[in-house]
């Protein structure tokens, strides 16, 4: 636990210093602050950088912008830079902040705990978070923490199914990545992430629900598995 403290410490200040692209940077440290205990997560600061996250979930990053077209991409990072000059003092002073008292906890006896112990709570937590069968739909809200939207439990929950569970099969013909396809694996059912919202910021909360074989084959095509 004290090397991923000290990787989100890293972060957080690159991202201050501008080493760190914000996007990125807001995904690691929603992604790693739970891990360091529930009242770290809880600070304001890590709930303003979370916030940021979710009203970015559904801009691509790193190899994911490779499926998106030059013209979308100029388009979304127009968007990002637009949203990024409203937030950005908000979000760097959360960076320090955030910074600030991990430097000043890191001698908590959580650090005594070790890493696989851990990673044994995550996987724990994950297995909880598969799909039932008798699942059809999954539908995020934004939520009021008191000071800024950001995602629930499921859209906490969709990102987990979409980035660990769910077999990423392709995107939309007509709107990339804001209706993307993918498959469960245990079961074959294919399931759709989309953005009903898509109005508000960044497209709105994501809901993932199932869809059958016929209109998958008509909105996304031959990556459709023929069995």
């Amino acid at each position: 636990m004290l090397v991923l403290r000290r990787k989100v410490i890293e972060v957080l200040r690159a991202m201050q210093a501008g080493a760190e692209p914000l996007l990125d940077g807001c995904r690691f440290i929603t992604q790693a602050v739970p891990r360091l205990g529930a009242d770290i997560a809880a600070h304001e600061a890590a709930l303003v950088i979370r916030g940021v996250e979710s009203e970015t979930d559904s801009f691509p990053s790193g190899l994911a912008r490779a499926n998106w077209s030059d013209d979308a991409l100029r388009r979304i990072d127009a968007e990002l830079a637009e949203y990024f000059a409203v937030v950005r003092e908000n979000l760097l002073d959360a960076c320090r902040r955030l910074q600030e008292h991990l430097e000043l906890t890191q001698g908590d006896d959580r650090e005594t705990l070790t890493d696989s112990s851990i990673e044994d709570g995550v996987t724990e937590r994950a297995s909880t978070n598969d799909l039932r069968p008798d699942e059809i739909e999954i539908t995020g809200r934004w939520v009021f923490d008191g000071q800024r939207m950001h995602g629930d439990a499921a859209c906490d929950r969709i990102k987990h199914l979409t980035s660990n569970v769910l077999e990423l099969l392709g995107l939309s013909k007509d709107y990339g990545g804001w209706e993307t396809l993918y498959r469960d694996r245990a079961d074959g059912r294919l399931w759709e992430r989309t953005y009903p919202q898509s109005e508000l910021q960044g497209g709105g909360p994501p809901r993932l629900s199932v869809i059958s074989k016929d209109e998958a084959v008509r909105k996304y095509g031959p990556v459709v598995p023929v069995v």
